[in-house]
């Protein structure tokens, strides 16, 4: 039979590169981590591992069992955090996912709520694309996720809350070129750099709508001169350049009371863009996870 401590040993091996730095790693005996790789080797019936001058490196049945490990230890955890919080609800540690663009804007004012109501809770943040997010889920590693939603996503064995909050506005330098125009049509924006992260779909759907209304091609362009999701390197940018921005208001209002930028919202600019809660309807939901969801949902109702 194997154990989980086989697989981190063979998985520290495999990221040390050494069978003393992986034991010194662990907190083990170089032999006692010897033992542990060959009991694996035994089991699988092949060498895990190759020694050559480049140091220790993974046979090709060594990186499947070293990939294999990973997924396994990776679930090991999950559970251990699963069962945590729903044994101890008000210590334990959800883990979340959120698009850049909603962390600050929506999910902060929700965390500093709980830090006051529940001390005890301890939560970790992860930021990345709705896909990654997702993905994060379906492995376990994240509880539930904060994103726009995707109108060609299937939701199997998840569970969705709409939310709805204000919309981003657009922001650029107060002396931009589109200042000049009498009607900002959204088209206009086009001519200039933008910088910022990935366009959700409620834009991409605006976006062609405004498009066919002002006689234009409906093919959104999604170039951008940088896209990321370094707040401050994007303002930067915008305070110094021709470039412009969506971003959520509560990201630029320091900027906007000094007069470093300005609102330049394209004519008929929404006023609110949906949001939704993803979460996975075939594990229990803890209590600290419900708190998150019925926060967000008030502060936030769908329109």
């Amino acid at each position: 039979m194997i154990h989980l401590r086989q697989y981190q040993c063979a998985l520290a091996v495999a990221e040390h590169g050494s069978f003393q730095r992986a034991a010194e790693g662990l907190g083990i005996t170089p032999s006692g981590l010897t033992q542990s790789i060959q009991k694996l080797e035994a089991h699988f019936g092949a060498p895990l591992f190759h020694r050559g001058r480049n140091g220790i490196t993974p046979t090709p049945a060594g990186k499947i069992a070293i990939e294999g490990a990973r997924a396994i230890l990776n679930r090991a955890a999950a559970v251990d955090r699963e069962i945590e919080l729903l044994s101890s609800p008000e210590t334990g540690h959800l883990s979340i996912g959120a698009d850049p663009t909603l962390s600050n804007a929506v999910l902060a004012p929700v965390l500093t709520d709980l830090m006051r109501t529940a001390p005890s809770m301890r939560f970790s943040v992860t930021s990345g694309s709705r896909r990654d997010l997702i993905t994060g889920l379906n492995e376990r590693a994240i509880d539930l996720v904060l994103c726009y939603p995707d109108p060609s996503a299937v939701h199997t064995g998840q569970t969705t809350v709409d939310l709805t909050t204000d919309a981003p506005i657009v922001v650029a330098r107060p002396d931009h070129p589109i200042m000049a125009l009498k009607e900002r049509k959204l088209h206009e924006y086009f001519q200039y750099p933008r910088v910022g992260a990935h366009l959700p779909a409620w834009y991409l759907a605006w976006a062609e709508f405004q498009m066919a209304r002002e006689g234009r091609p409906t093919e959104v362009n999604q170039d951008y001169f940088v896209f990321g999701n370094d707040i401050q390197l994007l303002k930067t940018l915008v305070g110094n350049t021709d470039a412009v921005m969506g971003v959520f208001r509560q990201d630029v209002e320091l900027e906007l009371e000094k007069g470093l930028l300005i609102e330049l919202n394209p004519v008929d600019w929404p006023q609110s863009v949906p949001m939704e809660i993803v979460y996975s309807s075939e594990r229990p939901l803890p209590s600290s996870a419900s708190a998150v969801v019925d926060a967000l949902s008030h502060a936030h109702p769908k329109n």
